[in-house]
């Protein structure tokens, strides 16, 4: 039986699967995932309760991100360094970005979702310019994925 959890992993892989570009494939992932306050207003409220623990589980989003920062200082795109340290940046971002959707919802906007992919390509290493685009690409519609 596939979990919610290991669904929406593999809606993420569907996502991302055109992408060439890692790091393009690691913010689009991040970018879905902080509009689930808006598209999966329920499991954006679990999530932002729930913690890491349950990002970390292995049927969770974590290890896909994890591959994803990996995949990423792989190919050149991220500075090296501990992909585990950056994950938890990202991880506590988002919980919080959810946290904040669930119990202030006019105090964050999806923009803010950009926002954070934006910060953390900046935080693994990308220019302004570069995280900037990355960022703003449009998303693939869950019907798509």
């Amino acid at each position: 039986m596939i979990t919610g959890f290991a669904a929406r992993g593999q809606l993420m892989d569907r996502a991302t699967a055109g992408i060439d570009d890692p790091a393009a494939v690691f913010a689009t992932s991040l970018r879905m995932s902080g509009r689930l306050g808006w598209t999966h207003p329920d499991l954006a409220r679990f999530l932002s309760g729930a913690g890491l623990e349950v990002l970390r589980r292995p049927d969770g989003l974590a290890p896909r991100a994890l591959r994803d920062i990996q995949v990423a200082q792989e190919a050149g795109r991220f500075v090296p360094g501990s992909a585990e340290v950056g994950l938890s940046a990202v991880a506590g971002g988002l919980i919080e970005l959810l946290r904040l959707r669930t119990e202030e919802p006019d105090a964050v906007t999806e923009d803010a979702v950009d926002d954070l992919a934006r910060g953390m390509l900046r935080f693994f290493g990308l220019s302004d310019e570069d995280a900037a685009e990355i960022a703003a690409r449009p998303l693939p519609s869950y019907d798509e994925a």
